[in-house]
Order: structure tokens, then sequence, then C-alpha cells
């Protein structure tokens, strides 16, 4: 189930970040983090649902759903925003990032927005394959050690679905 995260969510984006190995918080938050700070975490909860968006996707287990990866989205310019995505590491490789994707790519087309960027370190081939996978037409940009990769939702959101 993928719905949108709310600003009383702080124990769901507590679980996905406990969730993340300290790579993949390196890989997504492009530093070493090893707890989000209180001013972060509001900041990560700060969503208004049209300049700010989260989703978070949450699958059923046998104690009830679980919290396992977050979607996020800000507003840079008024057809324009910045997007991030993490899913935590026992979930990679299931189609949970594809789906927050796609399920965001279709809320950005709803909320008038024409283009999404993503900066990624380099290394991080797995969210570049991912991104791609979902939106593959866009350039791809280097510079200052970041890929910045850049997609039309309304032209190429999810080919394969």
């Amino acid at each position: 189930m993928i719905r949108e995260l709310r600003p009383d969510d702080g124990s769901i984006l507590g679980e996905v970040f406990a969730g993340l190995s300290e790579r993949s918080r390196y890989l997504r938050f492009h530093s070493p983090l090893h707890r989000l700070s209180d001013r972060f975490r509001a900041a990560l909860l700060d969503v208004d649902g049209h300049d700010r968006l989260a989703l978070v996707a949450l699958v059923c287990t046998p104690d009830g759903p679980r919290p396992v990866g977050i979607v996020r989205l800000a507003r840079t310019g008024p057809d324009d925003a910045d997007i991030a995505i993490a899913v935590v590491d026992a979930m990679h490789r299931q189609g949970i990032g594809r789906q927050l994707l796609t399920a965001l790519g279709d809320r950005a087309v709803e909320l008038g927005l024409t283009r999404l960027t993503a900066e990624i370190l380099p290394e991080n081939t797995a969210a570049a394959a991912l991104f791609r996978s979902v939106f593959p037409h866009g350039p791809t940009r280097r510079g200052g050690g970041i890929l910045t990769l850049t997609c039309h939702p309304a032209e190429d959101a999810h080919p394969s679905s």
C-alpha cells in the first residue's frame, strides 16, 4: 500500500531510517548520518501535499503494516520539483522503489509539475537505474560530485507498467 506521509508520521519516518544501513543512509543523504536530528526530522515531516509531498510504502505483516520506503518531492518552482527516495535495505530489489517513483510521477502530473530532478551520488548506480527505469528520458548531468537526473513525468512516467 502507498499513501501520503503525514506530519504526525514521525514513527514511520523513524522506522524507515532505522531500516537503512550506514551505506544506504550515506547514499540517500550524501553524508554519513547516524541519527535524524529533531530539526531534520521536522523538515522531513513538513509536508503539505502540494509543495512538499512524501509517499510512504507499507507492507502487510502478521504484526500489522510496516513502512518500507519513502519518496519525497519538494517544489523548486511553479512546474519543477526535486525528488529523493529511500527503501529499507531488507526490501531492496522487491519493486518498492519502482512503485513509489511511479506513484510520485502520477502525483507530480496531478500537481501540474512538468520536471522532476533527482540528485544522486555517482556511485549510487542502483538509484540511477531505478530512476531511469521509471523515467527513461531526460538529461543526466554530472557536476560537483553529483549526478543530476531529470525527467518530464507526463511524457515518460512508468512506460512498462
